[in-house]
C-alpha cells in the first residue's frame, strides 16, 4: 500500500504520522510524508517588497524540510513499534500551492491508496464556512482518506456505514483487504427511512 501522508508540525498532524502503527499490520510498501507551503498567504505583502517575500517563502520552506525530517523519523518510530520489517521506503515531498489541492494533486502524481492526515475535528465558523481541509481533501481526492481525530495506536473498533451503492461496498472491500487487522472489530450501520403514516 502506498500512503500519502500530510504533515504542518501541528499536534494534529502528528496524530496521522502515529495512526501508521495502527495500519503496520499491513506493511505498507510505500509512505510519502508530504508538507505543503501555500505562498498565496503571501500575496498580501507581494507588491508592497517582493524582496521580503522571497525571504519568507524560503525560510518556510527551510522550516518545512525540518519539520519533514522530524516527521519521517517520527513515521520510522511508529512501525518500528509495530515491530514491522523494515521493507517500507520513506520519501519526503515538500510541495506549494493551495493546501487541499495540493495534497490531492501529490496523491494522484504519487499514486497513492490512501491519503493520511490528522484533524482538530473542531467545527468552528471559518472550518464550516470555507470547509476545513481534510474536508476539501476529502472531496477532490484521488483515493481513500483516513482523517485521524485523536491519537491512534491501534484499529480495534469500526463502525462502517453501508448503503447498496458500488462506492459503499469498495470502501468496505478496501477496508477489510487494506487497513483492518485480523481482529479488528466491525459494526456494521444502515439506515432505512421510515414511511410517514397517520399514526406518525
Amino acid at each position: 500500500m502506498r500512503i500519502v501522508c500530510a504533515v504542518d508540525g501541528s499536534e494534529y498532524a502528528q496524530w496521522g504520522v502515529r495512526a501508521l502503527q495502527a495500519l503496520a499490520g499491513r506493511e505498507p510498501e510505500h509512505v510519502v510524508l508530504l508538507h505543503v507551503v501555500d505562498p498565496s498567504m503571501l500575496q498580501a505583502a507581494k507588491g508592497k517588497n517582493p524582496v521580503a517575500v522571497t525571504r519568507a517563502l524560503a525560510a518556510l520552506d527551510k522550516a518545512g524540510t525540518l519539520l519533514l525530517r522530524e516527521a519521517e523519523r517520527s513515521a520510522r518510530v511508529a512501525l518500528s513499534q509495530a515491530g514491522t520489517g523494515p521493507r517500507t521506503q520513506f520519501q519526503t515531498v515538500l510541495a506549494h500551492g493551495p493546501f487541499a489541492k495540493t495534497i490531492a494533486r501529490q496523491a494522484k502524481r504519487l499514486k497513492a491508496d490512501l491519503i493520511l492526515m490528522g484533524s482538530r475535528g473542531l467545527s468552528d465558523i471559518r472550518g464550516f464556512l470555507l470547509g476545513s481541509t481534510s474536508r476539501q481533501v476529502a472531496a477532490i481526492a484521488p483515493c481513500s482518506l483516513l482523517v485521524v481525530k485523536q491519537p491512534l495506536a491501534r484499529i480495534g473498533q469500526v463502525a462502517l456505514a453501508v448503503d447498496d451503492s458500488k462506492p459503499s461496498r469498495a470502501a468496505a472491500r478496501f477496508l477489510r483487504t487494506r487497513i483492518l487487522p485480523e481482529s479488528s472489530t466491525v459494526s456494521i450501520l444502515t439506515s432505512a427511512e421510515s414511511p410517514v403514516t397517520d399514526l406518525a
